[in-house]
């Protein structure tokens, strides 16, 4: 995807290190293309990570991990060559990932609480524990929610965590 179609990229900090957590930044990044996809992902450094850095220093090592692994769901997920960009009055079109048969249905309402940080944390730490990755978990809440991650309930997390952990 060429960058002319990237309407906007935020990264955020999700965990500041510090003794209490060992020292272990977190930060998250969202893409969001033209056409209204959104690829969410996380990023972490350990203070081991970085010899006789600072906090800052892990913290530009998250959002810089944060950010690549966001840039690798969206290369992992490409718009079909058929695919036009959304402009007023073309709004965006179901989209088929790869490995579906079918388009992705509309976006279910969201009813509930938005999903919290410690949540998305547990989420990246369950797909991590099971040989999966936070690509895994994006594809899952994108099949059963048509959403991603970040944009999930507090509700449907555990649907995600289950189908992360193959139950």
């Amino acid at each position: 995807m060429s960058p002319q179609n990237i309407h906007s990229v935020e990264t955020i900090i999700t965990q500041i290190p510090n003794g209490n957590n060992k020292h272990h930044a977190i930060c998250s990044t969202r893409i969001t293309t033209l056409s209204g996809r959104i690829f969410s992902a996380f990023g972490e450094a350990f203070k081991n990570d970085l010899e006789r850095r600072s906090e800052e220093d892990q913290l530009c090592l998250a959002a810089e991990r944060s950010t690549e692994n966001a840039f690798e769901l969206l290369k992992a997920y490409p718009l079909p060559a058929t695919s036009t960009l959304s402009t007023p009055g073309n709004p965006p079109q179901p989209q088929t990932l790869p490995g579906q048969s079918t388009a992705l249905r509309e976006p279910e309402p969201r009813s509930g609480n938005p999903i919290t940080a410690k949540q998305q944390r547990l989420i990246a730490t369950t797909a991590l524990h099971n040989g999966k990755t936070q690509a895994d978990a994006e594809a899952i809440a994108r099949e059963n929610f048509g959403r991603s991650v970040a944009q999930l309930t507090t509700k449907e997390v555990n649907l995600i965590l289950d189908k992360l952990r193959g139950q």
